[in-house]
């Protein structure tokens, strides 16, 4: 499996998880960091279209 760096970032707009992954990089946006936290276990499904 690929080395994964992620970041959660939020301000008053929501929040944003950024996912960098071998030089590539994938925002999600998402309302609250409450919807954030319910997300992160599926990463794998988000990257590959699954969710």
């Amino acid at each position: 499996m690929a080395k994964k760096v992620i970041t959660i970032l939020e301000d008053a707009d929501g929040v944003i998880i950024e996912i960098r992954t071998n030089g590539r990089r994938v925002n999600y946006e998402c309302e609250d960091l409450d919807e954030a936290l319910e997300v992160l276990p599926h990463l794998d499904e988000l990257q590959t279209g699954d969710l």
